[in-house]
């Protein structure tokens, strides 16, 4: 398949005429001049003077295949042609040599893609030696992502790291939020999309890849030049990609459609305020779709919010394990990772399941969970969700229990209300920096800590979080109890709190929170 478009690069200024009836051309092999005996088939680009292109469609009258036929030179002013629909006249300045030099080399480039292309393997494994092939011969990124998008593979030219690309990079998924939010739209299981960032510079182009007629994954081609022959690159790579895909049916097991339905209903809703009317309409449209799922909930809902290292290659293995541990419980991939819908008859129930043994899971396949709060309206399972994968993001750097890689999102809400406070930030005051919300002692400690390469500030964090028990914070630090009484000693050296003060306490709390997040998660220093 060669792309017209592609087939005239180079000859945009040349070109005085043209009528074109089939846009994509099968299996061309090379370019013939014409004569009055040339046979035309499908299969070659055809190129001769006006007289020559006369008699040989005059001799092909009844020839139904499609047909590319270029003119070169002048052409007489009573020049006239009936061509069917099956054929394409191109009618060019350029003499037969230069129109024969440059269709060729078209026709090369891509014949040289081809063999580049085919040095991969196809299989699984390569699937990266494969994107960047293609990044050294386009110069342009390539992200693969499955059904759900779920990165799978990426392969990126330096020149085009924007927002969104740093975004997929560091997350390995393009999530709904952020597709809503860079293009303003929910992405379909069979259109190509395309978008074009003019901050950037950087054309996006989403493709849709099908095998025997399942969706098994999406290709994001980006460019800073975007050409027809980039794009005919990009089908040319689509129609090897294919090839690197395994069994189907396996791929799609790990999707509960209707589940993912409603998920992504959650998401389509205004952002402006919204009439009573308006909102029990959308509340109605839940209710409907819950009803459609397998597993019909109860009157409280709430999720667990995963993520996983190589959900691209174990995503189905995943899904039969925890199945396992939640029968009769509705679960799918969805969103970078696997959303599992737990309910309950009241809004206070804690899940009872195998804490063990889902954690065991976590471990198995590199992965970690939160679990949310219960809900039972839409606006509460869409911020329940928010925040649970909004503290999932954070949970690999953050490092909240050393033995656990699940959490309750109860526990940590206040990370969720500093992540929105730091995106309040960086809106309304033109950063996004958090340690101006911090108890003034407590980042003077850190400080320290930096310094000298202590841990005052951590241990402060854990004896806080133990309620101030020195029994209880040994036994999580592993350290003797006269260690504790030293550390408290000092830090009262270095810095003047009282941990008799209850609004102090809470406040230097939240500023090790805050400090957690800054330098963890953030990355940040410690300059005010």
């Amino acid at each position: 398949m060669f792309g017209i478009d592609a087939l005239l690069m180079g000859l945009e200024n040349n070109i005085t005429y043209k009528i074109i009836n089939v846009e994509n051309l099968k299996k061309v092999e090379g370019v013939l001049l014409l004569d009055k005996d040339t046979p035309l088939d499908h299969k070659h680009i055809y190129i001769g003077t006006a007289e020559d292109t006369l008699h040989a469609l005059s001799r092909n009258e009844k020839n139904t295949e499609p047909l590319t036929i270029f003119v070169a030179g002048k052409v007489p002013e009573d020049f006239e042609i009936k061509l069917n629909d099956n054929i394409n006249l191109i009618i060019t300045s350029l003499s037969l040599t230069n129109l024969h030099n440059q269709l060729y080399t078209n026709l090369r480039v891509r014949k040289n893609w081809e063999i580049e292309l085919n040095k991969v393997t196809p299989k699984p494994s390569n699937i990266f030696s494969l994107l960047q092939t293609a990044v050294i011969i386009t110069k342009g990124s390539f992200y693969l992502f499955d059904p759900s998008l779920n990165m799978i593979e990426m392969c990126t030219s330096e020149n085009q790291m924007a927002k969104l690309t740093e975004q997929m990079c560091d997350r390995r998924y393009l999530g709904r939020a952020a597709q809503l939010k860079n293009f303003n739209y929910v992405l379909p299981e069979d259109t190509e999309y395309k978008w074009y960032s003019e901050t950037y510079k950087t054309e996006y182009k989403m493709h849709p890849i099908n095998k025997n007629g399942v969706l098994v994954g999406y290709l994001l081609a980006t460019s800073n030049a975007p050409t027809a022959m980039f794009q005919e690159f990009v089908q040319l790579l689509l129609l090897h990609l294919v090839k690197f895909f395994g069994n189907t049916k396996e791929q799609n097991v790990s999707e509960n459609k209707n589940f993912n339905k409603f998920l992504d209903n959650l998401f389509l809703v205004s952002n402006t305020e919204t009439d009573s009317e308006s909102d029990s309409v959308v509340e109605d449209n839940i209710n409907q779709l819950l009803k459609q799922l397998p597993f019909k909930p109860l009157k409280y809902i709430r999720f667990i919010v995963t993520s996983f290292s190589d959900m691209s290659r174990f995503a189905s293995r995943i899904i039969i394990d925890l199945e396992k541990l939640f029968p009769n419980t509705n679960i799918t991939s969805y969103d970078g990772g696997i959303v599992i819908m737990l309910s309950f008859p009241d809004y206070v129930t804690d899940p009872k399941f195998d804490h063990d043994a889902f954690n065991k899971i976590l471990e198995k396949y590199n992965g970690y969970a939160v679990i949310s709060n219960a809900a039972r309206l839409s606006s509460g399972f869409r911020t329940e969700y928010i925040q649970s994968k909004e503290i999932l993001h954070m949970l690999p750097k953050l490092k909240f229990d050393y033995e656990k890689r699940y959490v309750y999102l109860k526990r940590y809400l206040n990370y969720c209300l500093i992540h929105i406070s730091a995106t309040y930030l960086s809106e309304h005051y033109g950063h996004d920096k958090m340690i101006y919300f911090c108890h003034p002692e407590v980042v003077d400690l850190m400080r320290y800590d930096k310094k000298n390469n202590s841990d005052f500030g951590e241990f402060l964090f854990t004896f806080i979080l133990n309620d101030c028990s020195m029994a209880q914070t040994a036994k999580e630090l592993n350290i003797h109890r006269n260690t504790v009484l030293y550390k408290l000693n000092k830090i009262k050296e270095l810095i003047n709190i009282d941990l008799n003060d209850s609004m102090e306490k809470a406040s230097i709390l939240y500023s090790c929170q805050i400090l957690r997040y800054v330098t963890k998660f953030q990355n940040y220093g410690l300059d005010i």
